[in-house]
């Protein structure tokens, strides 16, 4: 009787055993299954988020360490209430960044008014009746800015903010210059003496117009002179990025990044003021195209170049140049198999011609129509060596487009190269209303072709 409730009791517990040996596994199942689920669902999830993050950064052109701040957008700049000059401020008459930048707005006609940068002397007046002087501020070096006396910052700053004149700064450092520089009032380090490599342009700038991104210059920039910008705030932005050239020296405080900035805009989200800084002179290019769209920008438009080119060859050279480079009969016929026509006369175009040298020797007038898509027709004309032939248009149909521009943007009736007086700079040029007769009679100005 024992023996038998002792095998009852073993077999209970045997069946007990396997039910939850049951339970358990059906448990773990379940576990498995469940855990499974959310892991699947949580790995979908963060895959969608890295492609996102992926098409993100592709469209922002990698633009790290900068991506994790909010990108702003800067306000529009109506100087309205201005004059469109230019306040120019250089550390002396002939530095070279200087007279680079003075180049530059005196190529594209804009007019400036050049200042040696006051150490502590006062900036000149900025208001004329209660309208402002200038459209811009330009700094050939930054640091002449940021140290000035506290009085002038504060007239200068005012002005700026009443009269939404913005700022144009340059950095240049050179053997002298200390590894990083704190610039004083911004959140900004500045880092110099650096070798750079492999840079491009941030497409998502605001103040880009003729210089095109993204636009990649591979291989090492010019010199090891460079300034890198780090900031920490929303109102900085990069238009130029560059790499490290890690097999040169650099500073060693000098935190690790993918990506480094030699050109930023301050939208003005500090004080109300949008600044450009370069990180070094004008002598890469893209530093020049950067530039002249700055200006641009920072003047709404009030001083632009149009994107319009007139490109004006002159090839007469080829003609009465030395021996050796002139044209001859072989090689006008392989010019006409390559598609220039010439013809010898042009009933659109009629010239009166004048002799100046007393010998009255005969000469020969050949048009050349120069087979180009999209353009009127270019004439030159031949004429015999140490003879000033001066051309008269007596008629205009039909001008040429290369003329009619010439016409426009210089004030000038005459569309000869020889004639030196008449395409002269704007400071230099005749008055449209002076007799071209007597213009051509005046000596002609030192350095000119026929001085």
């Amino acid at each position: 009787m024992k023996v038998f409730q002792k095998m009852n009791l073993i077999m209970k517990l045997h069946r007990s055993f396997r039910t939850v040996v049951i339970l358990l596994t059906t448990f773990c199942l379940v576990s498995i299954v469940i855990s499974a689920y959310y892991l699947y669902t949580g790995y979908k999830q963060e895959m969608t988020l890295t492609e996102t993050t992926g098409e993100a950064e592709c469209e922002g052109l990698k633009l790290l360490p900068y991506r994790s701040m909010e990108l702003k957008t800067a306000k529009p700049m109506d100087p309205s209430n201005t004059d469109p000059i230019v306040l120019l401020f250089v550390d002396s008459q002939y530095s070279q960044l200087g007279q680079d930048i003075i180049a530059i707005l005196e190529s594209s006609r804009f007019q400036y008014h050049m200042v040696i940068a006051p150490g502590k002397g006062d900036i000149p007046p900025l208001t004329d009746s209660g309208k402002g002087k200038y459209m811009l501020v330009i700094y050939e070096n930054i640091l002449k800015y940021v140290s000035m006396d506290s009085w002038n910052i504060e007239l200068l700053e005012k002005y700026c903010v009443e009269y939404s004149v913005s700022i144009i700064g340059f950095h240049k450092a050179n053997e002298n210059s200390s590894p990083s520089i704190k610039l004083k009032g911004f959140p900004l380090d500045l880092y110099n003496n650096v070798a750079l490599k492999d840079c491009f342009v941030n497409s998502q700038s605001p103040l880009l117009h003729i210089t095109k991104a993204p636009r990649v210059e591979k291989g090492p920039l010019p010199g090891e002179d460079w300034t890198v910008f780090l900031f920490n705030h929303s109102t900085y932005q990069p238009v130029l990025l560059t790499e490290l050239q890690t097999s040169r020296s650099f500073p060693t405080s000098l935190p690790k990044a993918p990506l480094y900035a030699t050109v930023i805009q301050d939208l003005g989200l500090h004080d109300g003021i949008q600044r450009v800084l370069f990180g070094n002179n004008l002598t890469f290019w893209l530093h020049k195209l950067i530039f002249i769209d700055a200006i641009s920008f920072l003047t709404g438009k009030k001083l632009a170049l149009s994107l319009d080119r007139y490109i004006l060859v002159d090839i007469d050279d080829i003609f009465v140049g030395k021996e050796g480079t002139r044209m001859n009969i072989q090689d006008v016929k392989v010019s006409q198999e390559l598609g220039m026509a010439s013809q010898i006369n042009d009933s659109n175009h009629k010239y009166i011609w004048r002799e100046i040298e007393k010998d009255q020797r005969s000469f020969q007038t050949i048009p050349v129509h120069l087979s180009v898509p999209q353009a009127g027709p270019c004439l030159c004309y031949q004429r015999p060596r140490q003879t000033l032939v001066d051309p008269i248009p007596c008629q205009r149909l039909n001008q040429p487009q290369h003329l009619q521009s010439q016409t426009r943007n210089w004030n000038s009736n005459q569309h000869s190269t020889a004639i030196a007086p008449h395409l002269q700079p704007h400071r230099q040029r005749v008055p449209a209303s002076q007799n071209w007769e007597e213009a051509a009679k005046q000596p002609y100005p030192k350095g000119s072709a026929r001085a």
